[in-house]
């Protein structure tokens, strides 16, 4: 951010937010959030939509070191009071024309980025926080369906937040698309403790409803350095919408990527790096990844690929307790 300050950071639409629009932004917020008794080993939930205020406030809560629960406002009512029940956070930040209900014991902070000038725009020190940041702090938690289909709540801290990724180029100017922004695991992996404390994110983040939304814009046009995706959504967007899309990187996770539609993809983006990447949420998001240059046939089951740096993954049968390397 001291580098490139007006260089975007968010894009929505026709919004824009540059590095420092993001963190005077999300300064406010944390200050904000600090006052309310809010720190480390407390859980914040975001109850907002798709939007530039939702990023804004996933980079405060994480400058005060809580840990950010995601709730998405179109959830049913019972499952959205089941996750703020049984996390407990210290509060809700939402926004007053946000149309889903929440609990009433719940204190909520509504986050106004525009007007809320009173607060301070100096990045939160130590000094200033309820408790010291450690990699043993929480980053984040993520309900799944569980086994059961009953919402498990996965808390992450940054120490293992390690950017096992590593599946697109980094630096100002790249642009990445998220479909549903902080909903789920692999939305997260770039935010990490220690690029908050120097305030960089070091990439455009361009928050889109969904993949399929990529085909409604005028010409279906759209490049960019990294898309996130789950093969069948992309697959959708490709046989059924007249779009031109461009990136250099194309990662691909959350379900099985069929051959037909590896074969898709390269067609349509050709030159793009493809990447099919697997792991659990409580293995922070990616524990092996299969890269398509290192294989360029296309195989009858794109592989999951190899475990990423950090990770030694293990496997083992029903029949038997015992684990043995992947």
């Amino acid at each position: 951010m001291t580098h490139t300050p007006d260089a975007p950071a968010v894009v929505l639409d026709e919004e824009r937010l540059t590095y420092a629009e993001l963190n005077t932004r999300a300064n406010r917020l944390a200050h904000r959030l600090i006052a309310e008794g809010t720190g480390p080993e407390q859980i914040v939930a975001l109850a907002l939509p798709r939007s530039a205020e939702l990023i804004v406030a996933l980079v405060a809560v994480l400058k005060t070191g809580a840990a950010y629960l995601p709730v998405d406002p179109r959830h049913p009512a019972d499952r959205i009071a089941f996750m703020l029940q049984d996390a407990a956070p210290a509060c809700v930040v939402t926004a007053p024309d946000v149309g889903c209900a929440l609990p009433a014991d719940v204190p909520r902070v509504h986050v106004d980025v525009d007007t809320d000038t009173d607060a301070r725009a100096t990045d939160p020190r130590d000094s200033d926080r309820t408790g010291p940041l450690t990699p043993a702090n929480g980053a984040y938690v993520l309900y799944t369906s569980g086994s059961t289909g009953r919402p498990k709540g996965v808390l992450v801290p940054h120490a293992k937040r390690r950017g096992p990724g590593a599946v697109g180029p980094r630096g100002p100017g790249h642009r990445t698309s998220r479909p549903r922004p902080g909903r789920h695991a692999a939305d997260l992996r770039r935010l990490r403790l220690r690029d908050l404390r120097t305030a960089a994110l070091r990439r455009v983040i361009e928050v889109v409803a969904d993949v399929l939304s990529l085909g409604e814009r005028a010409g279906g046009r759209w490049r960019g350095t990294l898309v996130c995706a789950v093969p069948s959504a992309l697959e959708e967007l490709l046989s059924h919408h007249d779009v031109d899309l461009g990136a250099d990187v194309v990662a691909l996770g959350g379900e099985a990527l069929p051959a037909h539609t590896l074969a898709e993809i390269r067609t349509a983006v050709p030159g793009a790096r493809i990447v099919n990447v697997y792991g659990p949420t409580e293995a922070t998001v990616y524990t092996t990844a299969w890269f398509s240059d290192a294989d360029p046939a296309d195989p009858e089951a794109p592989p999951i690929g190899r475990p990423v740096r950090n990770t030694a993954p293990t496997s083992s049968t029903r029949a038997s307790s015992s684990y043995r390397p992947a």
